[in-house]
């Protein structure tokens, strides 16, 4: 099955998952994405995928999917600190997810592709994190004042 989301094979999932969710995650982070962001839709994701396999084609599970297009779209246009919650590659990324998945008539097909979606942003997530460390390399986990205190 070919299934390609911003230029990813997801029909390959060897590939993708050992070389392009690097890549991804690379892109997501140099957009100066936030982690917490990054696992707001994760979660969501994975909680599509829950429903969808207890109850196989859930309606109301497709839907909450297709939601994401609108969140994301939501997010990338709204900005703090007069920066955008979500890099343009990271909105990109969903709304092409979404707009591929939606466009699957099988819902056994359809199913199979959220689910590689899933597994292929499980990844990502992955080495998003690895990315945070490679950005935060050098910087001090102390205070200004020498402690190290969280409050």
């Amino acid at each position: 099955m070919k299934f390609v989301i911003s230029g990813v094979n997801l029909g390959d999932m060897r590939t993708a998952l050992l070389e392009k969710a690097s890549e991804m995650a690379e892109q997501f982070k140099s957009g100066e994405m936030k982690s917490s962001k990054l696992r707001v839709y994760y979660n969501e994701v994975i909680t599509i995928c829950e429903k969808l396999a207890r109850n196989g084609s859930d309606e109301e599970a497709l839907n909450k999917f297709y939601l994401l297009k609108a969140k994301v779209n939501y997010d990338k246009n709204r900005k703090v600190d007069n920066k955008q919650l979500v890099p343009e590659e990271f909105a990109r990324f969903i709304e092409e997810a979404v707009d591929k998945i939606s466009a699957v008539e099988d819902a056994g097909d359809r199913l199979n592709a959220v689910r590689r979606f899933k597994l292929f942003f499980e990844a990502v997530v992955g080495f998003f994190k690895e990315e945070n460390k490679k950005a935060n390399k050098g910087r001090s986990r102390y205070n200004r004042d020498g402690s190290n205190k969280r409050w």
